[in-house]
């Protein structure tokens, strides 16, 4: 089975405590790409986030996580 991965992130400079509303947002947007390709139909689906954490590297957990499981 095919897999595809959503990633979310959000700047550290965002102040919302919790998960922010923009992480919402981006995960509706991305889950409805998916919902509307026919070739994701049967794919497992895969969420990695990161909200609170700089774009400027590569240093997130959730990045980390989907870059090492892109690895095996």
């Amino acid at each position: 089975m095919n897999t595809v991965a959503l990633y979310m992130r959000l700047s550290s400079e965002d102040d919302h405590e919790g998960e922010s509303y923009s992480i919402g947002n981006q995960r509706e947007l991305l889950y409805d790409y998916v919902r509307g390709r026919r070739e994701f139909d049967g794919c497992n689906i895969l969420e990695f986030l990161d909200d609170g954490y700089t774009g400027r590297n590569f240093e997130r957990p959730g990045v980390k996580q989907m870059l090492a499981l892109a690895g095996k």
